[in-house]
């Protein structure tokens, strides 16, 4: 049977020094919990992987499930996130690679070129995304995508080796969301937006 990636976006992410108790929903914080805001999702293996963000102090953090060790002084870290719910239309592997590098010529006239790197781009469309993920999105792109701050796409949601460091290309500056269709009980509607990334090796 054919497997069906569905992707994850993850972004704004943020470590904090903590103390944690096993079994214990509340996070003593040794740093600024700032940045930490209810929803969040916790990335560490000190808690299981689908914990999530439900209240936030000035000193504590609480969650939504217990830690799976003590700790003193460790590192828990935090991430917003985008989960999708179907898998985007076209080649989700497809890319085009562009070289992007430098040329020099020496006295004697002959021309050396070196590659800094490749700059890859991909184009993915989402489509049937519900109102929270189209809203969520939206949210990412306004936020955090268009100011250029690099992010972490999963083609495969369940698979961490599927990982990598991306940003907006700037075509996807003027993505629109279209409705699509409503679903099953006629009053919601389906979304759907084509976006440009670009990633380096």
């Amino acid at each position: 049977m054919a497997k069906f990636f569905i992707p994850k976006i993850e972004f704004n992410p943020n470590d904090i020094d903590s103390d944690i108790i096993l079994d214990s929903t509340t996070i003593t914080a040794n740093s600024s919990t700032s940045r930490i805001e209810v929803g969040m999702r916790i990335t560490s293996s000190n808690f299981p992987s689908d914990t999530l963000v439900v209240g936030v102090t000035a000193s504590e953090i609480e969650v939504s499930n217990g830690a799976t060790e003590n700790g003193s002084a460790v590192t828990v870290g935090f991430t917003e996130f985008i989960d999708f719910e179907l898998p985007p239309k076209g080649d989700t592997f497809g890319e085009s690679l562009r070289h992007v590098g430098t040329t020099n010529t020496s006295k004697s006239g002959l021309t050396f070129s070196f590659t800094d790197y490749i700059d890859k781009t991909f184009k993915i469309t989402f489509s049937h995304m519900t109102q929270e993920i189209k809203e969520k999105l939206e949210d990412f792109l306004v936020t955090w995508a268009f100011f250029g701050k690099e992010f972490n796409y999963f083609f495969d949601q369940d698979d961490d080796l599927t990982k990598i460091l991306t940003e907006i290309n700037a075509r996807s500056k003027r993505n629109s969301f279209k409705v699509v269709s409503r679903r099953g009980d006629g009053l919601n509607f389906s979304w759907v937006t084509t976006l440009n990334f670009r990633t380096f090796s």
